[in-house]
This record gives C-alpha cells, sequence and structure tokens, in this order.
C-alpha cells in the first residue's frame, strides 16, 4: 500500500513513517508539508533513512498532486492549529479550512481519505463520565476550547460531506493521547516532557491542583490502528472512530511513582490537597476501534514509557 500523509511532518506523521519503515505492510510513505525544508522533516528523513519507503515532498507542487491522484490511501492531518493557543489562533482556523477546502477541490475521489481529527473534539470531559463516546456532543467548555472543538467538527463535516457527494470513502479519526518517539519533550505534552526529564534527570513537574486521567497510546499501536483503519476504508464508506487507549492513568501518581523508581525529584502538589470537586479528565471509549480493527488491549503506560525510551536511544534522538 502507497500512502500520502498531508501534514506528514506533524508527530503523527514522523511516527506513522517511522512504524512503517519497520515492516512489510506499507510499500511507500511520503510525507507531505508546507515547508519541508523549514521544519525538522528533512531531519526525521535522515534518521529513518534506512528505509527506502519514506519520502518527502511539498505540498501544492506538481510533485505533490501526482501523488494524491497515484496513491492508494491518502490520510490529511495538516493543521496549523494548536490546542495550546485557543483564543489567539482564530485566523490560523480559518486558514486550516481554507487549506483544507483547496485540498479536496484536487482530490481524486476515487481514492480513500483519512482526516485526522482530535479528542478535543468533544469539550472538557465531565468527571462523571468514564470514557466518552463517539456519538457525544461536546460539552460546554470555555469559549476559547469551544471554538477549537467547533473548528475541528467543522473540519470533519467538510470531509464527511465531500464523501457523501464524491462517493469517496472517507473516515475521521479522533485521535488521543499517545506516546512516542517523535513527540516534543519541551512543548505542552505531558508525557512528552516526563520523557525529557527522564533523559536530562532532570525533575519531573506535574503542576495540576485537580486529578489529571490520561489515557495513552504507544505510537505504535497508534500507527497500526490507522493503517488498519485505512486499509477497510473502501468497506465502511463513511467512519468515525474514537483512537486512543481506554486504560486510565492518574498522572500525579504516575508521575510521584516514576520519580520515586528512577530516583528523580518531584515537583506535584500533594495528592491528598488534590481539588476532587474539578478533574481533568480525557478518556475515550475504544469499544468501536476494536470492533473494527481487531487491535489488542492496550498496555500500561509503565511499559510504553520504556519502550519509547529505547526507541528514542536506538534512533538517537536522546541528548547527549
Amino acid at each position: 500500500m502507497r500512502i500520502l500523509i498531508v501534514g506528514g511532518t506533524g508527530v503523527v506523521g514522523k511516527s506513522f513513517a517511522d512504524w512503517a519503515s519497520r515492516g512489510n505492510e506499507v510499500e511507500r510513505v511520503i510525507l507531505a508539508s508546507r515547508k519541508p525544508e523549514q521544519t525538522a522533516g528533512l531531519q526525521f528523513l535522515n534518521t529513518v533513512g534506512r528505509s527506502s519507503k519514506v519520502a518527502l515532498v511539498t505540498i501544492g507542487t506538481p510533485e505533490f498532486w501526482k501523488h494524491v491522484w497515484n496513491v492508494d490511501v491518502v490520510i490529511y492531518g495538516a493543521s496549523s492549529s494548536d490546542a495550546r493557543d485557543y483564543k489567539s489562533s482564530v485566523s490560523i482556523f480559518a486558514a486550516d479550512l481554507e487549506n483544507l477546502r483547496r485540498y479536496l477541490a484536487g482530490h481524486n475521489a476515487a481514492i480513500p481519505l483519512l482526516y485526522l481529527s482530535s479528542g478535543a473534539v468533544y469539550g472538557r470531559q465531565p468527571a462523571s463520565v468514564d470514557m466518552v463516546k463517539e456519538y457525544q456532543e461536546p460539552w460546554p467548555d470555555d469559549p476559547g476550547k469551544a471554538l477549537y472543538a467547533a473548528i475541528k467538527r467543522r473540519a470533519e463535516s467538510y470531509m464527511l460531506d465531500y464523501g457523501n457527494k464524491k462517493g469517496c470513502p472517507v473516515g475521521v479519526a479522533r485521535i488521543f493521547a499517545f506516546c512516542g518517539a517523535w513527540l516534543p519533550t519541551d512543548q505542552h505534552f505531558l508525557i512528552g516532557n516526563i520523557i525529557g526529564a527522564i533523559e536530562k534527570n532532570a525533575p519531573l513537574e506535574i503542576k495540576a491542583t485537580v486529578p489529571v486521567f490520561r489515557s495513552y497510546m504507544s505510537a505504535d499501536s497508534l500507527s497500526a490502528a490507522l493503517f488498519e483503519l485505512v486499509s477497510r476504508l473502501r468497506t465502511w464508506q463513511t467512519v468515525i472512530v474514537n483512537v486512543g487507549s481506554d486504560r486510565a492513568t492518574e498522572m500525579h501518581e504516575f508521575g510521584i511513582r516514576l520519580a520515586n523508581d528512577r530516583r528523580l525529584a518531584c515537583y506535584s502538589p500533594d495528592i491528598g490537597t488534590l481539588d476532587l470537586t474539578r478533574t481533568d479528565r480525557y478518556v475515550p471509549a475504544i469499544s468501536k476501534l476494536r470492533d473494527l480493527t481487531g487491535l489488542p488491549q492496550p498496555v500500561d503506560l509503565d511499559v510504553i514509557l520504556s519502550e519509547t525510551l529505547l526507541h528514542r536511544e536506538q534512533l538517537a534522538l536522546r541528548p547527549q
């Protein structure tokens, strides 16, 4: 299978290409970026250069559109918007939608299309809801986050409408938290920051004053799930599915235990002082994903983290 990933030098695209380069399921992965020469895309390509499966192209060029019409599947993950910056990204949200419209105008409707969305479309998950299901409407949230969720859902609607009008098999993958070698270790990704702290032998920091529940999927499991989804898109015609793990971990408890095991300092509020009237929960229901793909049960975060640290060392991504 030949797969084009639009927005391919993001974390998901890199993770997928890395996974594909180590197996036989995918013949070719083309990563498309707006400005590959100004991204980490070239460095990434060199890192996985042991495989000839991975190529890099610039979005909008003749070479890019040639691939659009000649691959087996397109995964669309291009986005300039950022869930960290809800309130100042209105113009960027609008630009993302316009870029999506332009892409769909040139897409080959005979080729299945998978849109990479986000679990953020549901808004802030109430503490009373253990796992969020695909039919859940967004919960009320602050205006900025509500805007981000609305824009993501608008993009999903564009994709599904395109599929229905053109007869193109379209899927929407709502991606939740995952852990892998290509996560930034100095940004807003909690598990990425934990990885960075471990590699630098620095203190772990978990600042939230409320319980924080996350359920992490490994980047390899995420990539395998996306591959299974795109492999079956022609069967379903249209589908929306959560992609993640349903094995929740309270991150204060995890961080404190991890710091003790690795003999690191840990700056975290005492568990007994957390505000139990509020909860930061981000956990999907994934029974639909299991039914559609037959993927195995999620594994513990400890195992995923250990495998990620080893893989980063193998890729020479760890700081020297």
